[in-house]
Parts: structure tokens; C-alpha cells; sequence
């Protein structure tokens, strides 16, 4: 059942009293994205005395790598001219370098883009400023997004707050990491295989996924049609609701309520398979809590899933060329795919690189019978799933595995066992090639002192249920402590 309604969120800057009020001498980098916008303005802060305040963290926490264009004079700039009498009021947002910005460089982490300044702001960065935010540099990612764990040869890979030696997903590790270090308090990033919700749930921070189409694609360096979006993070649910209503397209009708009653799917086949003993004690108790809190568990599968899943390679073997060309030729980028892919470092890009040299492996006509039939089958495993078991939404782990190193062959240990580090998305791309909604929680630190997150996901459009359920989930799971970083 849905959350029942007690308050729209749709007309108000503060949403209710859920905004903490702050005070002159509170450090605005650890306030919510909300309760920093009230304080802006009713002048409790400045805009340029809290990008001051960033730019000095950002270069104290610079060993994490979370920016390839840190916060610095632009910024400054920026907040000396902001309004605050707009929604954001000069608030700083962490912007991943795949979303155009006019006046930062746009390198899509990659050497072949190092000097790309696009004519146009993404559709996402347009909304941003018009609601009066500011863009506080642009964030780290893996190169050209095309990978899980943020690791990038060119600019370097950024570290977990929590552990700097540790990944911080991929590929929005950038916006993720900055927001779990208070660097910002939110953050936009894109998501095509989990990169938004994974990074979310790997730094101990909330993080959305929009259903596809919800939210403009314009100006976003693309990688797979079909599947990309931009996301959102914060430290707060309610922040997630806020840039939601902001960033989005197709504006969801988000309403509060409580777990009480609430019925949420529980798969164990496929999700709860592989899967460290920290990630499931965690995730165990998170189910125990909800289950005090009166969620209703449905233990069901997806029959079929991971077969009905594993046509996101031949969709991204097909897409990601074809998109990338067009975006270079219609954003006037003077330089051609071949250009870029030369230049690349990562071995998924040079693989990309091989492929166009020595013929695709997906044909037209596959690439066709995939959209048309596979991907429609997939999407209806899911529905089927939500309708016949009477699920709001399911709940599993977000990744089998927390946050550690990645070997120089990209493995990563699985209980012991090298895996491809691709094994973190496991439990993120069925539901992405479905294309669906997804909200990212946190729910503790493991035994090894590092965050590990769950996902709800829901049907198609469900975006306003998930946004609505953030509220009451952080009431009844743990608020996990900040992490301890070095300044």
C-alpha cells in the first residue's frame, strides 16, 4: 500500500518543520541542503561567506580526488552575485563533469575532452541556476562514466571519506564523495548501470535514481540512451525531494507518511546470492527495524531476472558509441568519436575503441529486437512483480560487497574470491536496464567501520512513493555517523 498522505511538498521552500533552524554560529557545511537554503535566506548566512567556507574544505580534503575542477574564483564570483530570494538562494551544488556546464570545462574524465567548454548548460545545470543554486566546481568521475568504482587514470580516483584508500563508486564518486565529506550539501550526477545510487550507498549518504524520462537527457556527455538520467544526492531525504522538484521534467506528487501498513517485496534469489556476511548483517538488521516499524515483508522473486537482465552490455555496446558521436557533432565539439576514444585510458573505453575498429558486436537489427522486445519483457517481469504481490516497492541490498581497494588487474575480493569490479552493480542494473526509479538509504557502518546502503525500488513513475518514503525510513534506521577526515 502507499504511504498515506499527511503533507505536499510541492509549494514549499522549507517543508514544513522538518528544516532544522540555524544559527549564526552552526557551520553551514554540516546543515541539510533545506535547512541551509532557509538559513540563506533569512540571512543567517551569505552565499560568498558559505562558498568561502567550501572552497577552503574542498582544498583541506583535496586527497580524496572528489573534484576535477575544484571550487575556487568562478565560484566565489558566483556566490558574490547570488539571490537569495530564489529557492536555492546561493546554495553550493556539487556538479559531475559529464553535465555541460558554459563556464567550467566539461571533460567527461577523459584526456580527449580536457579543453571541451560547451555553448549550453545541461537541461539539469539550466534548472539549477534558475532556481538560484550555484555550481561549486565539477566532480570526479570514471572516465566517460563507463565504470563502478570511480577509478580514473587521468585525473585519479577518489576515495571513500570514510576510507581514502577505498573506492567511492562509480561513476558519480565525485558528487558522492563531496557530499559525505561536507564539502556541499548536495549534488547531481548521472546514473545509467547505478551511478548515482551505489556511490550513495557506498559513502553513507541518500541518493535518487529518476525513472528514465523524468528528467531532460540534454547535455548530459551520454552512454547509454536508454538508460541514462541524471540523480540526485544529499545527506538528508528531504533534500532529495527538493532537488527532485527542481531538476525534474515531470514533477512528482510526493506525499509523507509512515511504514505502518506498507508492503515491500523481499527477493532473496539473485539479490541476497554472493553477498558479503558485513553487507547481510546490515542488511538483516535494517529489515528487522522496518519490520518493528510495521513494514509488511513479501518474500517473492523476479522468475527469470538475471537472464531477462543481461541485455545491458548489448545495449551499451550499441548506444555508446552512436550517442557519443552525436553529442560531439551537435554540440559543435570539433572533435569526432575516433578523436575521443583514441585518447581514452580506461580499458572499457579502449575496448569501446577496439570495437569500433573491428566491427560492432550488437547488429542494428539485434540492437532493434532488444528495444523492442527484451528490454519490454524485462520492464513487464518488474510490473508483474508489483502488481501481483501487492508491493509498493522491493528492498534489497545495494551492492554484495562494501567499499575496499581495486586491484591494478580491476578485480575486487567477493568473500575472498577475486571478482570483476563490475560485481559492486549486481544488484543495480537489472532494475536500470528496466529503467525504474530508485531511492538509496543508508543503513549502518559494517563491522569494518564502512557504510553499505539499501535500495527500494519501485514501478515505473513510482518516483513520488520512493522520494515520499525517504522521510519516514530515516526515522527508524540509524543515522550513520560523519565520517572522521583529516583537514
Amino acid at each position: 500500500m502507499p504511504l498515506r498522505s499527511t503533507q505536499s511538498a510541492r509549494s514549499t521552500r522549507t517543508f514544513g518543520d522538518r528544516v532544522v533552524i540555524a544559527k549564526a554560529g552552526d557551520d553551514p557545511l554540516d546543515l541539510s541542503l533545506t535547512a541551509l537554503c532557509a538559513a540563506l535566506s533569512k540571512g543567517v548566512f551569505t552565499p560568498e561567506d558559505v562558498a568561502a567556507k567550501v572552497v577552503v574544505r574542498a582544498h583541506a580534503l583535496r586527497h580524496l580526488n572528489a573534484f576535477i575542477t575544484a571550487p575556487g574564483e568562478k565560484f566565489m564570483a558566483d556566490a558574490r552575485a547570488a539571490d537569495i530570494t530564489k529557492l536555492l538562494a546561493g546554495a553550493p551544488i556539487a556538479v559531475k563533469d559529464n553535465l555541460d556546464t558554459v563556464d567550467y570545462i566539461t571533460t567527461g574524465g577523459t584526456p580527449g575532452l580536457t579543453d571541451w567548454q560547451p555553448v549550453r548548460d545541461a537541461d539539469v545545470v539550466t534548472k539549477l541556476r534558475a532556481a538560484g543554486g550555484l555550481v561549486a566546481g565539477k566532480t570526479n568521475l570514471h572516465e566517460l562514466a563507463l565504470g563502478i568504482t570511480g577509478s580514473n587514470k587521468t585525473f585519479g580516483d577518489t576515495g571513500n571519506p570514510y576510507n581514502p584508500r577505498a573506492i567511492s563508486g562509480g561513476s558519480s564518486g565525485g558528487s558522492a564523495a563531496a557530499v559525505a565529506a561536507r564539502i556541499l550539501p548536495a549534488g547531481l550526477g548521472t546514473d545509467t548501470g547505478g551511478s548515482v545510487m551505489l556511490p550513495a550507498a557506498i559513502c553513507g549518504i541518500w541518493g535518487f535514481r529518476p525513472t528514465v524520462g523524468r528528467v531532460s537527457q540534454r547535455g548530459i556527455i551520454p552512454l547509454s540512451n536508454s538508460r541514462d538520467t541524471a540523480g540526485w544526492f544529499a545527506r538528508d531525504p528531504i533534500d532529495l525531494i527538493f532537488m527532485d522538484q527542481i531538476h525534474a521534467d515531470l514533477r512528482a506528487d510526493v506525499n509523507f507518511g509512515n511504514l505502518d501498513g506498507l508492503r515491500l517485496g523481499l527477493p532473496r534469489a539473485f539479490f541476497q546470492e554472493d553477498i558479503e556476511g558485513d553487507v547481510a548483517d546490515v542488511f538483516a538488521d535494517a529489515v528487522a527495524r522496518l519490520t518493528k516499524a510495521g513494514v509488511q515483508f513479501v518474500a517473492a522473486d523476479v522468475p527469470g531476472l538475471p537472464q531477462l537482465a543481461d541485455i545491458y552490455m548489448a545495449l551499451g555496446h550499441y548506444e555508446r558509441p552512436r550517442d557519443l558521436a552525436m553529442y560531439l557533432a551537435s554540440h559543435g565539439a570539433k572533435r569526432t568519436l575516433l578523436d575521443v576514444t583514441d585518447a581514452a585510458v580506461s580499458a572499457a573505453m579502449r575496448s569501446t575503441r577496439q570495437r569500433l575498429m573491428d566491427g560492432e558486436k550488437t547488429s542494428a537489427a539485434e540492437y532493434r529486437r532488444i528495444i523492442e522486445v527484451e528490454q519490454p519483457k524485462l520492464r513487464q517481469a518488474y510490473a508483474s512483480y508489483f502488481e501481483t504481490h501487492r508491493v509498493t516497492a522491493m528492498f534489497t541490498p545495494a551492492s554484495p560487497v562494501v567499499a575496499k581497494s581495486v586491484g591494478d588487474d580491476g578485480n575486487v575480493l567477493v568473500n575472498g574470491v577475486p571478482a570483476p569490479a563490475l560485481a559492486y552493480a549486481r544488484y543495480t542494473l537489472p532494475p536500470t536496464t528496466a529503467q525504474l526509479p530508485g531511492l538509496s538509504v543508508p543503513l549502518a557502518l559494517t563491522q569494518s567501520g564502512m557504510p553499505m546502503g539499501g535500495l527500494f525500488i519501485g514501478p515505473s513513475m513510482s518516483d513520488g512513493v520512493l522520494l515520499g518514503l525517504g522521510p519516514a525510513l530515516g526515522k527508524v534506521l540509524p543515522p550513520l555517523p560523519a565520517p572522521k577526515l583529516k583537514l
